[in-house]
C-alpha cells in the first residue's frame, strides 16, 4: 500500500489542491491528514469540505482543538489567536461538528499518526524534545513508524532502542530499515517553515519500505492576496514568501 501523509494545510486551499493534483498523478491507495487544516490561511471551509467529501481520515491538530476550546485558544501566540478568531467566522457549523468528531490519533498496520508527538500529544513539538524525552516517546510507541506534523518542518528521528539520531528529509526517496523505529515529521502543505516554501508531503510504500518526499509548487501569490483580503495577520502571508 502507498500512503500519502499530509499535515498543516492551514486553510491554504491553493497549496492543498496542488498537493492533491500531485497525488493523483501517482499510484496512491490512501491519504491521511495529521491535523491543523485550519488557522493562518484564508479558506478553512473549502479545505474542510474537501477533506469530508473525499473521506480523508484526519486527526486533531492544536488549531482544531483551539476552535473547540477557548482555554487552548488563549494559549496561542497573538497571530495564531487572531487567525483563529477570524477562522471561527469563516467555517460552517457542519465543519465545527466535523472537527468535534475527529480523533486525537489513529493507528493502522504498524503505523501511528498523530499531530504533535507520540504516543498521543496534539500539542508537543518533537523538535523541542530532549534526548531522554525522545527515548520515552519511542518506548511508549509500539508501532514501527510514527508520522507527526506540527513543526511545519521535515525531519526523521531513528531509534535502535539504544541510540537515537536525527536527519533532515530532502526532496526524493529514502529507504527505511525495519530493524529500527522512526518518528517522521512530514512537513507542511500550507505553511512550510523551511527555506524552500513549496508545499510538502510524504508518501510511504509499505511494500518497498521506501519514503518519498514530495515538494509541490503552487500559486503562492493567490494565497497571500486572500490572506490580506481576509484581514488575517500579515505575518501569515510573509511566511509563505
Amino acid at each position: 500500500m502507498r500512503i500519502a501523509v499530509i499535515a498543516d494545510i492551514h486553510a491554504n486551499l491553493t497549496a492543498f489542491q496542488s498537493v492533491l493534483a500531485d497525488i493523483e498523478t501517482l499510484k496512491i491507495d490512501r491519504i491521511i491528514n495529521l491535523g491543523d487544516f485550519i488557522g493562518y490561511g484564508p479558506e478553512p471551509e473549502a479545505v474542510a469540505q474537501i477533506l469530508q467529501q473525499r473521506q480523508i481520515p484526519s486527526v486533531l491538530g492544536n488549531h482544531e482543538m483551539a476552535l473547540k476550546d477557548d482555554a487552548i485558544l488563549n494559549s496561542f501566540t497573538s497571530d495564531a489567536y487572531q487567525s483563529l478568531l477570524i477562522t471561527r467566522r469563516l467555517v460552517s457549523s457542519q465543519t465545527v461538528d466535523y472537527i468535534k468528531s475527529l480523533p486525537a490519533l489513529t493507528v493502522e498496520n504498524d503505523l501511528r499518526f498523530v499531530h504533535g508527538a507520540p504516543p498521543e500529544s496534539i500539542y508537543d513539538y518533537i523538535t523541542y524534545y530532549r534526548l531522554y524525552e525522545l527515548h520515552a516517546a519511542f518506548a511508549a510507541t509500539p508501532e514501527w513508524l510514527t508520522f507527526v506534523g506540527h513543526t511545519h518542518m521535515l525531519g526523521l528521528y531513528e531509534s535502535t532502542g539504544r541510540d537515537i539520531s536525527f536527519g533532515v528529509l530532502k526532496n526524493g526517496v529514502r529507504r527505511l530499515k525495519h530493524s529500527v523505529k522512526y518518528i517522521i515529521n512530514v512537513g507542511s502543505v500550507g505553511q512550510p517553515r523551511e527555506r524552500n516554501k513549496a508545499a510538502k508531503y510524504l508518501i510511504f510504500d509499505d511494500q518497498t519500505e521506501e519514503l518519498y518526499v514530495r515538494f509541490v509548487a503552487y500559486d503562492v501569490q493567490r494565497t497571500v492576496r486572500l490572506i490580506l483580503e481576509a484581514g488575517l495577520p500579515e505575518q501569515n502571508a510573509r511566511r509563505l514568501l
